[in-house]
C-alpha cells in the first residue's frame, strides 16, 4: 500500500518522485518530482520504486535449462510436426534471462528442425506466438539464414502466432 513519504513512478509517465499526500476518495495521489514541483497521479498509476530490486539475485546462479523435451506429432497426421517455442514448452526456467530464454528456444528450434528433417516430415508448423516479436524475427532470421522457404499462418505476418516450413521445400538443404 502507497503511503506519504514513499518514492513512486507513474505508469506510461516519466514521472517519478514523493508521494506528499493521498486523496483516496478521489483515487489520486500528489507526487513531488526531484525539482519540486508536484503533481497528481491516478493511485491506479503509481508504482512503488524499489531501489534494490535487482540486488537480491546472485548473477552467479546457474539456471538450468531443460531443453531436452521433445516436439510432438499432432494425433493422427504422421505428415505434420509441431514445434512449440513458448518458454514453458521449451522448459526454460522461468527465472532465465530474455537473453537465456530466446537462445534456448533458438537451440530447440535447431534440434527439432533436424530431427523433423530426418524422420521425414512433410509439414513442420512453429508456434512462436504472437507477442514483441523478437522469437518471430529469431525464427524468420534461422529459416532464412538456413535457405527454408516459409509462410505465415494468417494474412498479416503480425497477427500469425506460427510460421509453417514444407518437407519439399527444403529438400534441398538436408
Amino acid at each position: 500500500m502507497i503511503k506519504p513519504g514513499d518514492i513512486v513512478s507513474v505508469l506510461d509517465n516519466d514521472l517519478r518522485g514523493k508521494v506528499i499526500k493521498l486523496e483516496a476518495s478521489r483515487g489520486v495521489a500528489l507526487v513531488e518530482d526531484q525539482h519540486g514541483f508536484v503533481h497528481e497521479a491516478a493511485l491506479s498509476e503509481i508504482v512503488p520504486v524499489v531501489e534494490d530490486i535487482y540486488g537480491r539475485i546472485d548473477p552467479t546462479e546457474k539456471i538450468s535449462m531443460d531443453i531436452g523435451k521433445k516436439a510432438k506429432l499432432r494425433t493422427g497426421q504422421r505428415d505434420r510436426y509441431l514445434i512449440d517455442l513458448h518458454a514453458e514448452a521449451v522448459g526454460v526456467a522461468k527465472a532465465a534471462s530474455p537473453f537465456e530464454r530466446l537462445f534456448a528456444q533458438k537451440h530447440y528450434l535447431e534440434t527439432e528442425l533436424e530431427a523433423a528433417f530426418r524422420t521425414k516430415i512433410k509439414k513442420i508448423e512453429i508456434v512462436h506466438g504472437i507477442g514483441d516479436g523478437v522469437l518471430q524475427k529469431m525464427v524468420e532470421d534461422y529459416l532464412t539464414e538456413k535457405n527454408y522457404e516459409y509462410h505465415h499462418n494468417a494474412v498479416l505476418k503480425h497477427q500469425s502466432g506460427s510460421i509453417t516450413v514444407f518437407r519439399n521445400q527444403v529438400a534441398n538443404n538436408l
